[in-house]
């Protein structure tokens, strides 16, 4: 399937309960999580850059599931962190919560350590550089947002990148040589410098594109939802 087919915006005909995407693309990353653990005799691991409703909710979905998982999230606005997501982390078993800026870690209750989410945030404020008169947030500091997960012992077997600096996150996520990455919003042409990197890639569902190195793990991508 080629960017042409995508449909941007789809979200707004039928939104997915999971995220803010469409109901089909929501569909279609829930059924490659739990696919992709099936294949696996240790825990899932997923990272994700661009934490929110699709943190708590797909992680939600391998808890509900028994998948053995490790889920690492990266968000740069401390506030939205704070509101959307804390509170809700902290009374799941086995969440933590790192403030990279601060050295502090907040912790959920303790569980059985079998669905552990690890979402760390900075403190780089609402970033929203489309926006008239905000072009200059374009050059914020995100560097150790981009470049954290590669600096970690172990590689992910999935990646999501939904958040800010996308080409950058997409480039860095590279290093992951067995990952499946998955990009949202594909269909901004300003992303699509990045794609070349990946040896084997396609877009698909409304406004989604996957990459990898090797191109069997394009083969196990679910069938159109």
């Amino acid at each position: 399937m080629g960017v042409e087919q995508l449909r941007p915006y789809a979200w707004k005909q039928e939104r997915s309960p999971y995220a803010w995407m469409s109901r089909r693309d929501g569909e279609l990353i829930r059924s490659i999580l739990l696919s992709s653990a099936t294949r696996l005799d240790r825990p899932l691991r997923v990272l994700e850059w661009g934490s929110g409703q699709s943190t708590l909710s797909f992680s939600q979905i391998l808890t509900e599931h028994d998948v053995a998982f490790h889920w690492s999230s990266l968000e740069y606005d401390r506030a939205f962190f704070d509101a959307e997501l804390a509170p809700e982390l902290l009374r799941r078993p086995d969440s933590l919560l790192r403030y990279v800026d601060r050295n502090h870690t907040a912790h959920g209750p303790r569980g059985n350590g079998r669905h552990v989410v690890e979402a760390l945030c900075w403190n780089r404020g609402e970033l929203r550089p489309y926006l008239p008169g905000r072009e200059a947030e374009r050059t914020a500091d995100l560097d150790d947002y981009v470049r954290y997960p590669t600096r970690t012992a172990q590689s992910p077997d999935a990646v999501i990148v939904d958040g800010r600096k996308r080409r950058r996150c997409l480039l860095a996520a590279t290093a992951f040589t067995d990952a499946l990455v998955l990009l949202h919003d594909a269909w901004h042409d300003h992303y699509h410098c990045a794609l070349d990197a990946y040896p084997a890639a396609l877009f698909f569902g409304d406004e989604l594109w996957a990459g990898a190195h090797d191109p069997a793990r394009l083969d196990t991508l679910p069938s159109e939802i």
